[in-house]
């Protein structure tokens, strides 16, 4: 395949997510960007709408009900920023925790040219496991998320997976929990490459794997093919222009 200057921007969270291996992530996120700020979140309209799309998608499982979990955030001695997700496990019937720090490695983001604020962001990022986590914390920030995912399985395996989220976040859980009775939720948007087992990656080149994540952020910002997107990387603020299809 030949490499094109948007798809090569794109490729670099690819080699950073096969090199990093089993602690890499690389995820789409819709929101808005301004002054060089990211914000997830997506109208509640736009929210529903792919709620929609995706559960009479043939190709995805969807999960039949919507869970909730916590996330705590709080900074370590070292001055690393770590999470603790807190999440009911219906199966077994117990609360189970998870320890990780995440960093981020490198950004891309899609906008429309005729409106820039609104983005998908391409990151990839290291999050390996916390082997042992403080017995005591202070939380700097507290999300609770009330998530549904949707999996495109090939072969047995989750290669991809969509997820649909409302957030409430705050300083503290009690602050938290009171603004999930008095306001409305923040509509997050997230895909994936789970790619388990590594069955989808091992097959595919680099620019193979990008120039899907790339269809998938347009698809996801909704371009028609006639209208064009800006891809722009995080750091380097290079940009270049492709053609997209517009989300109806």
């Amino acid at each position: 395949m030949e490499m094109t200057a948007d798809l090569d921007l794109v490729c670099q969270c690819v080699k950073l997510f096969r090199r990093y291996g089993p602690n890499a992530e690389l995820e789409i996120r819709i929101g808005h960007k301004t002054d060089e700020r990211f914000v997830p979140g997506v109208s509640r309209d736009v929210f529903e709408q792919l709620e929609r799309d995706f559960c009479d998608s043939p190709g995805l499982v969807a999960e039949r009900h919507w869970t909730e979990l916590v996330d705590y955030f709080y900074p370590l001695q070292n001055g690393e920023q770590a999470r603790t997700r807190v999440e009911f496990d219906t199966e077994h019937l117990e609360m189970k925790g998870t320890h990780v720090v995440k960093r981020s490695l490198n950004d891309v983001f899609v906008r429309r040219m005729e409106d820039a604020t609104e983005v998908c962001r391409l990151e990839c990022s290291e999050e390996r496991p916390l082997e042992t986590p403080p017995n005591m914390c202070i939380p700097t920030f507290v999300r609770v998320k009330q998530r549904r995912r949707f999996l495109d399985r090939r072969d047995d395996c989750t290669v991809w997976c969509y997820e649909l989220s409302k957030t409430w976040s705050a300083s503290s859980r009690v602050a938290v929990e009171h603004k999930q009775h008095v306001s409305e939720p923040v509509y997050e948007v997230e895909c994936e490459l789970l790619d388990e087992n590594m069955k989808y990656t091992t097959v595919r080149s680099d620019e193979q794997v990008s120039a899907s994540l790339l269809l998938k952020m347009k698809l996801l910002l909704g371009e028609e093919k006639e209208r064009d997107v800006e891809i722009v990387a995080g750091k380097s603020q290079k940009a270049t222009t492709c053609k997209g299809r517009r989300r109806k």
